[in-house]
């Protein structure tokens, strides 16, 4: 593309910005399409945090000065846009309540071991 402060004077697109995404979205869409029916393959969406403790972020390199970034998922029955009383007000069944949802949740680190979990569910031999 040409500066931004000269697009209109330099430009030598013939298609609108728009026109642009919507063609390359078809060619990917055509491309995907070819690449399952010549190569027998298919797009899988991978994921891209999991569930703490499910094995799937494991050190490839044998140490675990590489922790992975992790989170808490809240509880997902309070209701959206109403603040619960701080941690301190909340009674001991409050809390409870509050936290038997949550879920701690990591961020991947490498999808070798998730792609070779996928490939035995799907059935795929390798």
């Amino acid at each position: 593309l040409p500066p931004k402060e000269n697009w209109e004077a330099n430009s030598t697109h013939r298609l609108s910005r728009k026109d642009v995404q919507k063609a390359s979205t078809k060619i990917k869409r055509f491309v995907g399409r070819r690449l399952e029916s010549d190569l027998n393959v298919f797009e899988h969406t991978a994921p891209i945090a999991f569930a703490h403790g499910t094995g799937v972020n494991d050190e490839l390199d044998g140490s675990e000065s590489k922790a992975p970034v992790s989170f808490l998922v809240p509880n997902q029955f309070i209701p959206r846009g109403i603040e619960p009383k701080p941690m301190e007000e909340l009674t001991p069944d409050e809390r409870q309540v509050l936290t038997q949802y949550q879920m701690k949740c990591e961020v991947i680190q490498s999808l070798a071991k998730w792609k070779r979990i996928m490939l035995a569910r799907l059935g795929v031999d390798v």
